[in-house]
C-alpha cells in the first residue's frame, strides 16, 4: 500500500492546490491567486497530501482568536476513496489542538454528501443552513466541532 504524507504546503504545490479545487464540483473553486494570497496569511494553516509521492490533496484553516475554521478542502478524484480526507482531516484537527483551538468550524454543500459523512465521522455537527448559499440554488451546512 502507498503511504499518505502530509506537509505545510509551500508556494511550489500552489498549481496542483488549485487544480484540485477546480476538480471540486460543490463550490467555487480558488485559482492560484487565492492560494497565494492564502499562504502569505499568518493565521493561514495549508497543508498537502502526497500519496506514495502524487499529490493527492490539501486543506486550508485559517486559526484566529482561539477558533479555526476550514475555509478549503479538497481530494484530487483520482485519490478519493483511499483515506486522504481522512488523513488530511485527522492531521488538521492534531494541528488545531496543538495550537489550543477550542473549536472548528466549516461551510460545506448539504448535496456533498461524501463531504458531510467524513465531517460527521469526525464529530462535526450541524448547528445551521445557510439557504442559497451556493450560487444563490445549493444550501450550505454549517457545522462545528469543539476541540
Amino acid at each position: 500500500m502507498r503511504q499518505i504524507t502530509i506537509l505545510p504546503a509551500s508556494p511550489q504545490d500552489i498549481t496542483f492546490m488549485a487544480k484540485a479545487a477546480c476538480a471540486n464540483n460543490y463550490s467555487a473553486p480558488w485559482g492560484k491567486k487565492e492560494f497565494s494570497d492564502e499562504l502569505s496569511q499568518p493565521a493561514a494553516r495549508l497543508y498537502t497530501a502526497f500519496y506514495g509521492g502524487d499529490f493527492a490533496g490539501f486543506i486550508s484553516l485559517r486559526f484566529c482568536c482561539g477558533e479555526g475554521e476550514i475555509n478549503n478542502f479538497a481530494v484530487m478524484p483520482q485519490f478519493m476513496r483511499l483515506g486522504i480526507g481522512s488523513a488530511l482531516l485527522a492531521y488538521a484537527v492534531r494541528q488545531a489542538g496543538e495550537e489550543n483551538i477550542s473549536k472548528l468550524v466549516l461551510e460545506v454543500n448539504s448535496n456533498n454528501s461524501a463531504a458531510v459523512n467524513l465531517y460527521k465521522k469526525f464529530s462535526f455537527k450541524t448547528v445551521n443552513i445557510r439557504k442559497k448559499f451556493y450560487n444563490n440554488k445549493e444550501d450550505a451546512f454549517l457545522m462545528v466541532k469543539d476541540l
